[in-house]
């Protein structure tokens, strides 16, 4: 007989008379639990003591109800809003950003991207199961990617960019380590060549995906579960963009040098942006055309430091 297992929590902590208070249930292996408030006198069943003793408080939710599993993502994510579908993209494309990733070698990871694992459609920008940055697309029924030739280091500052023309099917995969004295776990004496540079002609083209673009994860589903986050990244990842043009590796370098390319990025998210003397939201802000902004999804963590800190402030209100 399988064992029924009942986890929850309420949405407050505490609350005074006549306030309101939600649970959130999930029970396995039962599809009803009766249900009680009670007043938990002595929760201590040790022998030398009273023993549990509890009393029930009559209420107007006591009786039984109906209960189900209930799924939560694991991780969390950036999705953003795209009503108009500008980042549906199955033409040339490119996308670059800077990242740190923590545990590269703990499977394939998603950095930057819109792909649909139940679909097999879209495109991303991430990590594949050997800890080597990846870009791959998908086509409906099959997909293919392109692989970097040296594996990524933990808790090292990058800046990767890929870039595809469906047209021709070329595909050109770009990194290199952003090495400074204070900002990761290697110094610049550290001989380790973190460049790589590859260019590959891909079998298929992308169809688009019906999910979101999204930063960290990608789309998956599941009969009983429904939709959920897969493939999540561990790690930060820093500002980034999209071009809806396939730049070339020096185009990708100048990108990381700060120049302003043209025509310019469908989308460029700034992280630094929305800092304020009370914090930050959980809102990554674009400051391209068209305003695709990011919305943060279970909470990812903002105000950390980033690829080009110095050092010097550890106040993210002076220099976020």
């Amino acid at each position: 007989m399988a064992t029924t297992t009942i986890t929850g929590y309420t949405d407050k902590v505490s609350v005074a008379p006549g306030a309101e208070i939600s649970f959130h249930i999930s029970v396995e292996n039962a599809d009803s639990a009766h249900v009680e408030i009670v007043r938990l006198i002595h929760g201590d069943e040790h022998p030398d003591g009273p023993g549990f003793i509890e009393e029930v408080i009559a209420s107007s939710v006591a009786g039984d109800h109906p209960v189900k599993k209930q799924f939560v993502d694991v991780g969390n994510a950036v999705v953003v809003d795209d009503p108009a579908d500008y980042l549906a993209l199955t033409g040339p494309l490119t996308i670059h950003a800077y990242i740190f990733p923590t545990t590269p070698n703990k499977g394939r990871q998603v950095l930057l991207g819109r792909f649909s694992l139940t679909e097999s459609a879209g495109y991303a920008l991430g990590i594949n199961g050997e800890g080597r940055l990846t870009f791959w697309v998908g086509d409906g029924s099959d997909t293919d990617e392109i692989t970097s030739q040296v594996p990524l280091m933990h808790h090292t500052w990058y800046f990767v960019s890929a870039s595809f023309d469906p047209r021709s099917g070329k595909a050109l995969l770009h990194q290199e380590a952003v090495v400074g004295p204070y900002n990761g776990r290697l110094g610049k004496v550290a001989p380790f060549d973190h460049r790589s540079s590859v260019e590959q002609k891909l079998r298929i083209k992308p169809k688009s995906a019906t999910t979101p673009f999204m930063w960290g994860a990608a789309s998956n589903s599941a009969p009983i579960r429904g939709s959920y986050k897969d493939f999540t990244y561990n790690g930060k990842i820093d500002r980034s963009g999209v071009f809806d043009r396939a730049l070339t590796i020096d185009e990708m370098k100048a990108v990381h040098a700060g120049q302003h390319l043209s025509p310019g990025p469908l989308v460029n998210w700034d992280t630094a942006e929305g800092y304020g003397p009370d914090g930050i939201d959980d809102l990554v802000r674009d400051t391209g055309p068209n305003a695709l902004h990011g919305r943060g999804v279970q909470r990812p963590v903002r105000a950390m430091t980033g690829y080009n800190w110095s050092g010097k402030h550890d106040d993210w209100r002076v220099a976020p």
